[in-house]
């Protein structure tokens, strides 16, 4: 067998361990909003609440918002239409 052969069969393993101790994205938990506040505030309270969970807010627009989540190499951007009120 040549090295090639043994560094593959050797990549092979390795790959996998470093694949099983990577962090697993989870869904967080809902973001509670009480009814009748303003577009404003409810906006705050959006990014109050993803950036006590360590997201950070990518994007900022009148009744949208996108936020990123970086957790070692992966990447999540998620969005959120703001209601106007």
């Amino acid at each position: 067998m040549n090295i090639s052969r043994w560094k593959i069969i050797l990549l092979v393993p390795l790959l996998a361990l470093l694949m099983a101790a990577a962090p697993s994205l989870v869904d967080p938990a809902p973001i509670s909003v009480p009814a009748g506040l303003s577009e404003q505030a409810v906006a705050k309270a959006i990014t109050l609440g993803v950036a006590q969970r360590g997201w950070i807010v990518s994007k900022q627009e009148p009744g949208y918002m996108e936020a990123t989540l970086n957790i070692s190499m992966q990447l999540l951007t998620a969005s959120a239409a703001v209601p106007a009120t």
